[in-house]
């Protein structure tokens, strides 16, 4: 008996293999994967990301999914991709708004007082060494104040900065005093102050052994007189004066490379008599102004309106290089104050040294050195 059940399992066994062999031409006419995954009539895996004829483009490309707006994504528009992601738009509604313009009023001084002054340097923060430098020079009727910014990771750059800056000062107080300050004679002076520096720059150079560019420094030149507002400068910084009309007014706008870059700048030591007149900018302005002001880089977020939406509307980010009305008026009361008591200058200069270390959050955070002279009169 059990011989007879297993002939009998065999012979079934046998008959099945024999239908399933019938049986496979139509199997291989069938429309299914020979992996089981179900594809519509004419689409190939290979098909799915490569299309062999038109036809079989139309045809493949029907049955896939559409990207949003309805894009096929097998037959792509033939417009030139660049093969990333298309940024989202850019959002600068947490800039501030674009600045209006703003009058201030400014404390009277006493002529008798001549010009009073703020004026210091100070080191970024955790930097150890100073390498801005500036120079204030004083007449009865003209205020000269000079500022340099040394460049970062240049050995002689605190050297360069201060070299620069007490070499310009003395030139353009010696041209004020002798009334020698003009519209028209300034681009001229501004070069011959700004050259000699530089020719002065490479003789330490030479004398120490060592490359001119490691005596890298931006420079900024600022002269008011009865007669007008004279400003020279190479590289970024800042730089402004009060109009007749109370409003203060910039005076430079900062480097900026071809592309547009703030932080791609251009130093003293890189003019030539071919290249000087595409790296000084010089500007006058036939105003007498009370107030006049000049700043490193260092600062500037603080006191200057620098990045703020575009005026226009367009979802941008635009510097208005406009100085900060109401904080450069905070600080001429109380100078003026501070005066009327008989503050010493060396005492000014101690208190507005604190100031600019650690005078709020964003100065005292500032890795940057800082350097911000003011001079005001009656």
């Amino acid at each position: 008996m059990e011989h007879q059940i297993a002939y009998g399992i065999i012979f079934v066994g046998f008959i099945l293999l024999v239908y399933a062999v019938w049986k496979w031409p139509d199997q291989m006419k069938s429309t299914k994967s020979p992996l089981g995954a179900k594809f519509p009539q004419g689409q190939h895996l290979v098909g799915a990301t490569i299309a062999t004829s038109a036809t079989n483009a139309s045809q493949v490309g029907a049955s896939m999914p559409r990207a949003a707006g309805g894009t096929n994504i097998i037959n792509p528009p033939t417009a030139p991709q660049s093969g990333k992601p298309t940024p989202a738009p850019f959002d600068n509604s947490s800039a501030p708004p674009y600045p209006k313009e703003e009058k201030v009023k400014l404390p009277d001084v006493d002529p008798a007082k001549g010009w009073l002054c703020l004026k210091a340097s100070v080191k970024g923060f955790e930097k150890e060494v100073l390498q801005d430098a500036h120079a204030v020079r004083l007449q009865d009727d003209a205020a000269i104040l000079v500022v340099a910014d040394g460049q970062s990771r240049k050995s002689h750059s605190k050297a360069g900065a201060d070299l620069s800056v007490a070499m310009v000062a003395d030139r353009l107080a010696a041209l004020a005093a002798a009334g020698g300050m003009t519209p028209t004679s300034w681009e001229k002076e501004a070069r011959g102050a700004f050259m000699a520096a530089k020719d002065a720059l490479a003789e330490q150079a030479e004398a120490q052994e060592t490359a001119l560019t490691e005596f890298a420094c931006t420079l900024i030149a600022l002269v008011a007189t009865e007669q007008g507002v004279f400003c020279a400068h190479v590289g970024d910084g800042r730089a402004g004066y009060l109009d007749a009309d109370a409003v203060f007014r910039p005076l430079l706008d900062p480097y900026k490379d071809k592309d547009g870059e703030a932080n791609a700048t251009v130093f003293l030591s890189m003019l030539t008599p071919e290249n000087v007149d595409k790296f000084l900018r010089c500007k006058s302005v036939p105003v007498r102004s009370r107030c006049v002001i000049a700043l490193s880089d260092g600062p500037e977020t603080v006191c200057w309106h620098t990045a703020t939406q575009d005026k226009a509307g367009q979802g941008k980010i635009e510097d208005p290089n406009m100085p900060a009305g109401g904080f450069f008026e905070k600080i001429a009361v109380q100078l003026v104050g501070a005066c009327e008591k008989n503050v010493s200058q060396a005492e000014l200069d101690k208190l507005w040294e604190a100031f600019l270390t650690a005078g709020n959050p964003a100065l005292k955070a500032e890795k940057d050195d800082k350097t911000l002279v003011l001079a005001l009169r009656g």
